[in-house]
């Protein structure tokens, strides 16, 4: 047999790990992965459960004694207990030769060097060290967060040439890792389940009915709700998962309520999960605390707390002024419908078109303001839009000039928001009602669009 690997532990120094190839001589594929707590004196055989194929490298991790990874012919294989059982790792690596192994300490990384297919990094697996027993008898258990450092990745850095290191850095977000005992099997995976049972003891499996195929399709499937926050029970953000046993992991970018949302302050926060089965709500675990900080920025601390808070307000004016165009694009389509349709309606050329053109001004009025066009050069839009995105990615405080083009869209908005609902809910169903007594269809097809016999 050859020597692929001799590892003496970092924890106790009479202990050593060795792992052998047996194809060299007698095409022997017995994972020999063996252990010495004597120096070498005497060996005990540590691969248990592992498949036939080659050991051909370890690592013992440098906190606890018991974790250990190795790579083999079939990809890399851990255990938690000193390798009374091991457990393959699946996810994003595929079942291939690893040839090598190294543990990035300060990030708790696993570095895996494969034949022929790259490297692979398992980011931070120190879950790993508070996997036990007693978690995987918990029905969910959160895994300590790490501090979530916050910071805004620089962008335009082209000007380096080629010193420009490419890989870019990962962006800031708070990655909780959780355990589930219990996961959801569909009504679809049962099936699919019994056919393969039937089909391998040699029965027939009857094929499913209209309903049950109905069933599978109609079938709601729980999941998992994650839940985010403040210091003072503020909620920061709802994530949601399905319901999938055993560890996994879900990732939050730091925006507040949604992707594109401000970034939140650094401070203290919280995380809890709910489970979501058929209406019904199940508090799974009480809030986790973690700490989100801020990197030293070279150009000051500016008031994260005050920006935030900023921040929010243009977002939820933005959203308003967001409801406002739809209401604007919603009357100018019905205006728009109610002409088109008089013109193909057996009444006189001139009923309620200027009362039609009438509001059509109005509306553009407001439109003007709010959204702009019809030559308006800064509407409350483009003013709101300036407040936002003018400094969204840089650790400094909210400009004078932010604050100035909140106010002023603002002020143009309430000037045109009691018109606007007027318009919306007044006058516009007012002048419909006075167009279906006039003998005019409302919702109908669009006029400009002709329905086939097929279309339902």
């Amino acid at each position: 047999s050859f020597v692929n690997y001799i590892l003496p532990s970092q924890h106790e120094k009479s202990t050593v790990y060795a792992c052998f190839d047996g194809r060299k001589n007698s095409s022997d594929f017995t994972p020999y992965l063996i252990k010495s707590t004597d120096k070498g004196k005497t060996w005990t055989s540590i691969a248990t459960n592992l498949p036939s194929g080659t050991v051909y490298c370890i690592q013992e991790d440098h906190v606890n004694p018991n974790i250990l990874f190795i790579g083999t012919e079939w990809g890399v294989w851990t255990t938690i207990d000193g390798g009374k059982k091991w457990v393959q790792l699946k996810k994003g690596i595929p079942p291939i030769q690893v040839k090598d192994l190294t543990i990035q300490r300060r990030e708790n990384d696993l570095v895996v060097a494969t034949f022929g297919r790259g490297f692979y990094v398992l980011d931070n697996y120190s879950a790993l060290r508070e996997l036990s027993e007693d978690v995987t008898k918990k029905e969910a258990h959160i895994f300590d967060i790490n501090d979530v450092l916050f910071y805004y990745p620089a962008s335009n850095i082209n000007y380096q040439g080629e010193v420009h290191f490419r890989t870019p850095n990962p962006n800031p977000s708070a990655k909780f890792e959780y355990y589930i005992k219990d996961g959801f099997e569909s009504l679809k995976q049962k099936r699919v389940k019994a056919q393969k049972a039937a089909l391998e003891a040699g029965n027939t499996y009857p094929y499913p009915t209209e309903e049950e195929l109905m069933a599978e399709e109609m079938e709601i499937k729980p999941s998992l709700i994650f839940t985010i926050y403040d210091k003072d029970d503020n909620i920061m953000r709802k994530l949601n998962s399905n319901l999938s046993k055993g560890y996994n992991s879900i990732e939050w970018n730091l925006s507040y309520m949604s992707n594109r949302g401000p970034k939140v302050p650094p401070g203290e926060y919280k995380l809890r999960i709910d489970k979501v089965n058929n209406g019904e709500f199940t508090r799974l675990v009480e809030p986790t605390a973690f700490t989100v900080k801020s990197l030293p920025n070279a150009l000051g601390t500016p008031n994260y707390s005050y920006n935030f808070q900023m921040l929010k307000k243009l977002s939820d004016f933005n959203t308003q002024v967001s409801v406002a165009r739809k209401k604007i694009q919603n009357m100018n389509t019905r205006l728009k419908d109610m002409k088109t349709i008089l013109e193909k309606t057996p009444v006189e050329a001139s009923l309620l078109v200027n009362k039609i053109d009438a509001l059509q001004k109005e509306v553009d009025g407001v439109a003007k303001i709010i959204i702009g066009g019809f030559g308006a050069k800064n509407s409350v839009a483009s003013r709101i839009m300036f407040a936002i995105y003018t400094a969204p990615a840089a650790e400094v405080n909210i400009t004078g000039t932010q604050k100035e083009q909140f106010a002023i869209a603002k002020e143009a908005y309430e000037g045109q928001k009691e018109i606007l609902d007027n318009l919306f809910n007044v006058k516009i169903p007012a002048l419909e009602k006075e167009f279906e007594e006039a003998g005019g269809v409302l919702h109908s097809n669009s006029p400009t669009t002709r329905r086939r016999f097929f279309d339902k």
